[in-house]
């Protein structure tokens, strides 16, 4: 309830209509864990993140205000059922579920296969990616230990995030030349009592 409330709020504070995803994973997470949601029924799971691999997340400095992005118009041709963006919506359905067999598999180089696709897809079908985006993407993709990379969030700028092998992250944050950060899987929000 607390994720839905978060959701709403958010979309009224901002005109955007933003997915759940965020608040799902602020409020559910799970250290060592990623999470698998299905935000049509809003059933979800922690899955088992390898310790052989780090989440990087670079900033592209291309910064938007999505408010004032054709974000909301991509969606409502989704929710429509427009050609190429239902085509994204439901191959990246099908990429996110063989991607959690692939991790619970250990299939790493699998993990990066569906990264590209998915970013492929993004820049194609939905149409969120932009051309300093893009370059970035391929930048990740070229650098040693970097299975895969893709745009994250809503796109038309922002940042991508990749899944770099344990060990080479100091190849590519180096090799990145621009702000980087390593993530860790964390537990969600939760209180403390005083």
């Amino acid at each position: 309830e607390a994720a839905l409330a978060c959701q709403r709020a958010e979309q009224k504070a901002t005109g955007v209509q933003v997915g759940v995803m965020d608040q799902f994973a602020s409020a559910l997470g799970r250290q060592g864990h990623v999470l698998l949601l299905d935000c049509a029924t809003l059933e979800y799971r922690a899955v088992p993140f390898p310790d052989e691999l780090v989440i990087a997340v670079v900033d592209s400095g291309q910064h938007r205000n999505l408010a004032h992005t054709p974000y909301n118009k991509r969606r409502r041709e989704a929710e429509a059922g427009k050609k190429k963006r239902k085509r994204h919506v439901d191959s990246e359905i099908q990429r996110v579920h063989e991607f959690v067999s692939a991790l619970e598999e250990r299939r790493f180089d699998r993990l990066g296969e569906l990264l590209k696709e998915s970013h492929a897809s993004l820049r194609d079908d939905f149409e969120v990616s932009t051309k300093e985006v893009d370059a970035l993407v391929e930048q990740a993709w070229s650098i040693y230990g970097c299975l895969g990379a893709r745009i994250m969030g809503a796109g038309f700028g922002g940042s991508i995030i990749a899944l770099v092998r344990r060990g080479s992250e100091r190849i590519f944050v180096a090799q990145m030349g621009r702000p980087v950060i390593l993530c860790a899987t964390a537990d969600g929000a939760y209180t403390t009592s005083q």
